[in-house]
């Protein structure tokens, strides 16, 4: 059986994913933080969630680690959130964590025709001197950017809106800025879809714009990074990462 994707979930008028694709051409994973979420959440847990996302000290020594949040006004028709935390012991600034998941992506070729495509909900308790970036980030997983990577940034010392970024070989490809500014306790939801030629990226359905260019032909990792600019631990609440990736067979 074929079908036609003409887009990505939720929106129009972009680039299609295939213009016939064949079902089982796609993988789709989810995780919605819900399920095998136990044991210490930190870098000494093995796996979080369904689908063994790992925390990681990028920077400092604050014990980067995850939360499980309950509070009735943040999780009412958000089910499984969870707080990635720069960590509780001593925060110092430049402290950053990262929730990523092990396996690794390699952007399709722009002749493919391909997109990875991912999707994640998240919320900020503080939008003050926080930096945070959603998408696929170099194996190394150095601080901010790093040298390889795609990703929604927010970095409020330099911009207050959501930013399409795109880095490679420590070289920038592009950025472009969104006109949603971050606020406070605020879900939003972030997309990117991409390949070695082509990125994009969406901020609540809305088109923050593409990076055109050579971008990163290396091994990524899909997740999250979050970082403070000061002496106080930061976090991002997340609701649910979602990744679509084309497979050849």
């Amino acid at each position: 059986m074929t079908i036609n994707v003409n887009g990505r979930p939720g929106g129009a008028n972009i680039p299609a994913f295939d213009s016939v694709a064949d079902a089982r051409k796609l993988v789709v994973l989810r995780e919605d933080f819900i399920g095998h979420i136990s044991g210490t959440l930190d870098d000494t847990n093995g796996g979080i969630g369904e689908l063994g996302f790992i925390v990681t000290d990028v920077a400092g020594s604050a014990d980067s680690d995850v939360d499980i949040v309950t509070t009735a006004a943040t999780v009412i028709g958000h089910p499984g959130v969870i707080s990635l935390n720069t960590g509780p012991t001593t925060p110092a600034t430049n402290d950053e964590a990262s929730l990523t998941l092990p396996g690794a992506i390699v952007l399709p070729s722009t002749a493919s025709g391909d997109l990875v495509y991912m999707a994640a909900a998240v919320r900020f308790p503080s939008v003050t001197s926080v930096e945070f970036n959603f998408g696929l980030f170099d194996l190394s997983l150095g601080a901010g950017r790093d040298t390889d990577s795609v990703s929604i940034e927010l970095d409020v010392s330099a911009d207050t809106e959501f930013n399409l970024v795109s880095e490679a070989g420590s070289s920038a490809v592009g950025a472009v800025a969104s006109t949603t500014t971050a606020a406070v306790d605020t879900w939003y939801t972030l997309e990117l879809a991409g390949n070695a030629g082509s990125v994009y990226g969406w901020v609540d359905g809305e088109l923050i714009g593409k990076i055109d260019g050579t971008h990163t032909a290396l091994p990524l990792y899909p997740g999250f990074k979050v970082a403070t600019e000061t002496n106080g631990e930061k976090a991002v609440l997340i609701d649910y990462c979602m990744i679509r990736h084309p497979v050849d067979r």
